[in-house]
């Protein structure tokens, strides 16, 4: 084996990848084709009820069309935009479906449930937006306008543009927020990795902000990119130490000077194990039965990549059982599994333990 594998991967062409992602592509186009087709036939009644909340005005008699093919072309786009919308739990579903199984588990729950999130999320913020903020944010404008003795006129066009700049720049927004703060809540991102992930999401974040509201006064760009760093560095704030790391971890030198960083698999091998292990002062992962179970195999080599753990210490069996798979995708990474056999021995956990690390390091 070439590469690391989950226990639960299965060896596909690179055809059939291509074939799986071209018929969840064709599917998607396939509804959104559906929904845009049925949006297209009642496009102006939804964008007479759209105006209708927006208007500043009673009864949308402010509201004109200046520019009929920027309102040709507005139309049509929210027919694009409307139709996403309809669709975007097909999308959503068929997305996570082709990417979960190269996913390890805490990585497959977060873009679960940020999905979810973001989808409730933007659904909440368009009804907001459009019933409310939008609506009073136009009437105080207007209501400035008639009080200096102007009859305010507006083109629609440009209210739907408005509109639409408005909901997905506070769509781009939220979701950048949510995915910190699950990717936080389960562990992904961490005290360890937050650097490389406050660059990218800053980066991605605030590069779609700008490109989406770059026609704004720069002073206005600035204060909203400020902003959104601000609400992202909160979000950052909430991340803690790995799950490994919550005790002190030593890396230690072996007669040839290289370095090693231990984890403790504390297996139960189906309660077969019943030795405690006690508060022994090294990182930790405790598994009821390891061979038994294809996501506690995928947690573990989780932890091995993502803290560069070089020696998995065993304390039940001589790791032997188990999974073949496990053994080479940890040797890919440069990590070892090694094993105490406390349950063929008497002998006392930190003396195995003592002996073990001596054997690794020294050849002793």
């Amino acid at each position: 084996m070439t590469r690391v594998q989950l226990a639960s991967d299965k060896s596909q062409q690179l055809s059939k990848h291509v074939e799986e992602l071209t018929q969840r592509s064709l599917l998607i186009l396939l509804f959104w084709t559906i929904a845009a087709i049925i949006i297209a036939t009642q496009i102006d009644n939804l964008l007479s009820i759209l105006l209708f909340w927006l208007s500043p005005c009673a009864n949308s008699e402010c509201l004109n069309i200046y520019e009929p093919a920027t309102w040709s072309g507005t139309r049509w786009s929210m027919v694009g935009l409307l139709s996403l919308i309809a669709t975007s739990p097909i999308i959503l579903q068929q997305t996570l479906q082709f990417a979960s199984p190269g996913l390890f588990p805490d990585e497959r729950r977060w873009l679960k449930y940020w999905f979810i999130g973001t989808w409730l999320i933007s659904m909440l913020m368009i009804l907001v937006t459009v019933i409310w903020l939008l609506p009073a944010f136009f009437s105080v404008g207007h209501g400035t306008q008639s009080d200096m003795g102007f009859s305010a006129r507006y083109d629609a066009s440009r209210i739907l543009g408005i509109t639409f700049l408005v909901i997905l720049a506070q769509v781009v927004v939220y979701a950048a927020c949510l995915w910190v703060l699950l990717g936080s809540k389960l562990g992904v991102i961490d005290l360890e990795n937050i650097g490389w992930w406050r660059l990218r999401v800053h980066g991605f974040t605030i590069g779609i902000l700008v490109l989406l509201v770059q026609s704004v006064e720069p002073s206005i760009l600035l204060v909203l990119v400020a902003l959104c760093a601000w609400l992202l560095e909160l979000c950052f704030s909430t991340a803690n130490k790995s799950k490994f790391s919550s005790i002190d971890e030593a890396v230690y030198l072996d007669s040839k000077d290289g370095e090693h960083k231990f984890l403790l698999l504390d297996c139960k091998c189906l309660g077969a194990m019943n030795k405690d292990i006690g508060d022994m002062m090294i990182p930790k992962f405790s598994s009821e039965g390891m061979c038994a179970s294809a996501n506690d195999q995928d947690l573990l080599l989780q932890g091995i990549i993502r803290e560069r753990f070089t020696d998995v210490i065993v304390t039940g069996c001589d790791s032997k059982p188990l999974p073949a798979r496990l053994h080479s995708s940890a040797n890919l990474t440069g990590c070892k599994i090694h094993g105490l056999e406390l349950m063929d021995n008497e002998m006392e956990l930190e003396n195995a333990w003592s002996e073990m690390k001596s054997s690794i390091l020294f050849g002793q």
